[in-house]
């Protein structure tokens, strides 16, 4: 308990003296240099859970040419925050699960319950409505033969693909964030350089993990309320008139997600300038920003 105390303490003093989102998400992932937005992104999903019977999990899409960094950051998110993997060869059961030896044995989307769920190589997943299922409801449906029943799968979804729009719609829509990877131009390629010496030689990577997953805990854990309605809705009906287009009932919900996370973040309520970072988020389209 003293422990715990000493924790908390620590991170509370780290929000005060820090901008929570900038300082913690830079904890992520130190291989990967700028990012900056996507490694945000990460922290927001890290930190996101459902809020009653309402989705909060936050998904994360990944694209762009192999070698760009998508790989570097899901195998961090399966060394260091103990994610599941699957890509097409991963294992038989599959995302579902398997009925051939006479039982029916869950498969990945099942065991990533509470966890996180990297899917690689995802233009060639065959179990999408699974997956949009549990990704929507954080459970799915099996019927194989003799066997029906639901599984539960509250999973956070970090999905990758070299080409974004190979994915379905249905499918692309149930992720909050989409990123395209891009090779770096000569001048991040310098930036990149001289951060992986500095990690390599350097950076004391062990001791930055262990706080962020700490604060990872702490934030997860808390439960922010919204005061400001009428900021809230402010905010939506300012955007809309300005964009002069309007958006899905399902685009709205990310975006509340991803404020809550935003004020999980900072260990407070729920303010109506999260609305607005999160629609910023959302519509990023740039890498070393």
């Amino acid at each position: 308990m003293e422990e715990e105390r000493e924790i908390e303490e620590l991170l509370k003093q780290l929000i005060e003296k820090h901008d929570a989102l900038s300082y913690f998400s830079s904890l992520i992932c130190p291989r990967l240099e700028g990012y900056d937005t996507v490694k945000k992104a990460v922290l927001l999903m890290l930190v996101s859970d459902d809020i009653g019977n309402s989705r909060g999990r936050i998904h994360i899409l990944l694209g762009g040419e192999p070698g760009t960094g998508k790989s570097v950051l899901i195998d961090w998110l399966v060394d260091e925050f103990d994610a599941e993997y699957s890509d097409p060869n991963t294992t038989r059961v599959g995302l579902t699960a398997d009925a051939s030896r006479g039982n029916l044995t869950a498969g990945l989307l099942h065991k990533a319950n509470g966890k996180i769920l990297c899917i690689d190589e995802m233009e060639f997943l065959k179990d999408r409505e699974a997956l949009r299922e549990a990704m929507e409801k954080g459970y799915y449906k099996v019927v194989k033969g003799k066997f029906e029943q639901v599984f539960e799968a509250k999973v956070r979804v970090v999905g990758a693909l070299n080409d974004i729009d190979k994915l379905s719609q249905p499918l692309r829509d149930r992720f909050d964030f989409e990123f395209s990877f891009k090779k770096p131009t000569p001048d991040e390629s310098i930036r990149v350089s001289q951060k992986l010496l500095e990690t390599y030689f350097y950076d004391d990577e062990y001791r930055n993990v262990k706080i962020l997953k700490a604060f990872v805990d702490w934030a997860r854990n808390f439960r922010p309320k919204l005061t400001d309605m009428d900021g809230a809705r402010d905010v939506f009906e300012q955007y809309f008139r300005a964009k002069n287009e309007g958006k899905t009932g399902r685009w709205i919900a990310s975006i509340i997600r991803i404020a809550i996370a935003i004020a999980k973040v900072y260990h407070r309520d729920v303010k109506k300038e999260d609305f607005v970072k999160a629609i910023k988020l959302k519509e990023f389209n740039g890498m070393f920003l």
